[in-house]
């Protein structure tokens, strides 16, 4: 949030203390790649997408949907990762295009009868 609040110092200590942190427990490399990536700093982000990668991180679900990666889909270690990680070959609907289109989409309305969200 600090990175994105254009708090550089702030978000750069949090970095900081997670990767200390990761000396005795976990802390997902996906979410420091996030950071890193919401400062600017895409090589770092990119070598911390690739420990996530390393790690078979969940966050890496997310490649292709998170609207937040737009600033970095247009270099060609974006795509180089989609393939390690076996997302190069994912349908149409889960394109990049297809999360930029949702960027601040309000979630759907609860119907009757919503297993997943009840009303």
């Amino acid at each position: 949030m600090y990175a994105m609040a254009g708090r550089r110092r702030e978000a750069e200590e949090l970095l900081r203390g997670l990767v200390a942190m990761r000396a005795h427990r976990y802390v997902s490399p996906w979410a420091i790649a996030m950071v890193y990536m919401k400062l600017g700093d895409h090589d770092t982000a990119f070598a911390w997408l690739e420990r996530a990668r390393e790690e078979r991180s969940n966050g890496l679900a997310y490649l292709l949907r998170w609207w937040e990666l737009d600033p970095m889909r247009g270099d060609p270690r974006y795509e180089a990762l989609l393939q390690r990680v076996g997302l190069d070959k994912a349908p149409a609907a889960a394109a990049p295009a297809a999360a930029s289109r949702w960027r601040g989409a309000l979630p759907r309305r609860a119907e009757e009868g919503d297993t997943l969200h009840p009303p």
